[in-house]
């Protein structure tokens, strides 16, 4: 059994978190970038619920800087292999599945493979380009229902079950609310949280077991005079 998410946010709940992100960006010269996405995904997910309970994010941007320097070098040494064979990407989708806290306190785990990611990856890029490019709303939704196959909680996998038509519908309306509004749609952070919604209301988080009641220990029985049992109480020496 699973349960959908719920995002409960405004549209413009990010606002002020993507201009503190971006103002401090520039002034850092990209290396406040780790600090200002834990401050935009932890105001995601406490806008989240799991049936009628928020979510939270305790990662830390120092964790993601640090994963952001190796990825760094190790695609430098590698000549961009570490990066095109999905190897960054993964080790992120490992630290924010693990840093997501649900309801509870439970917390689930991200178990995908670089090079699972990377056999999608091509399959989705290679149809998007037969297609010219029509081929991509179903990838995108191809590739969020791989990545939530492999999002597992109690060893039982996350499921997705949106649609290319819905992931299309929501692309459109907001490219067009975007284009009207001359980027003001984008920048205020109101085209993140519409993608953002869709996908939360199509993701399925399976029902964590409940632990069973103890049983009440059974009392020694014996039988009266007149067959009916009686209650023998027994006293351990200690």
């Amino acid at each position: 059994m699973h349960r959908k998410l719920a995002f409960r946010g405004s549209s413009t709940c990010l606002f002020g978190d993507i201009l503190i992100t971006m103002l401090l960006s520039l002034v850092t010269l990209g290396i406040y970038g780790p600090w200002g996405y834990v401050r935009i995904r932890k105001k995601m997910l406490q806008n989240t619920y799991l049936d009628d309970q928020p979510l939270d994010f305790d990662g830390t941007g120092g964790e993601l800087f640090k994963i952001a320097i190796r990825a760094f070098f190790l695609t430098l040494i590698t000549l961009g292999i570490h990066a095109l064979l999905c190897y960054p990407l993964v080790n992120v989708l490992k630290w924010d599945t693990e840093h997501q806290v649900l309801p509870g306190g439970k917390r689930a785990s991200y178990e995908g493979t670089a090079l699972d990611l990377f056999g999608q990856m091509i399959v989705v890029g290679l149809l998007s380009m037969v297609t010219m490019g029509i081929y991509s709303f179903w990838g995108y939704v191809r590739i969020r229902k791989h990545v939530c196959n492999q999002t597992l909680l109690d060893e039982i996998p996350w499921q997705f079950e949106g649609t290319a038509g819905g992931y299309f519908k929501v692309a459109i309306v907001t490219w067009l609310l975007t284009t009207i509004t001359f980027g003001i749609y984008g920048l205020v952070g109101a085209a993140t949280i519409k993608l953002y919604r869709w996908e939360a209301e199509n993701t399925l988080v399976p029902l964590a077991a409940m632990p069973s009641a103890p049983q009440a220990p059974l009392t020694p029985m014996n039988s009266g005079d007149d067959g009916r049992p009686i209650q023998v109480n027994v006293t351990v020496n200690r």
